[in-house]
């Protein structure tokens, strides 16, 4: 987390290797090739919780959460 001006700013990191081949039908952009270290295959893949569970997005919005939670 970091402060900007006021305004809090999270991150999340999600490392991972690109596929050789396009491979699921879900999400958009570069779901279908990102393949997370910690996940099961292609985000394109993967069930929305799991997805959530690994994604750069899913751990900043969980850090934002947690923030929240005590106090902001």
């Amino acid at each position: 987390m970091t402060t900007v001006g006021g305004t809090l700013t999270f991150e999340g990191i999600c490392t991972g290797s690109i596929a050789l081949q396009r491979s699921g039908a879900d999400g958009f952009g570069y779901d279908p090739v990102f393949v997370p270290e910690d996940g099961s295959g292609t985000f394109a893949e993967m069930e929305a919780a799991e997805k959530n569970r690994v994604s750069h997005r899913g751990k900043a919005v969980r850090a934002m959460v947690e923030k929240l939670k005590k106090g902001g």
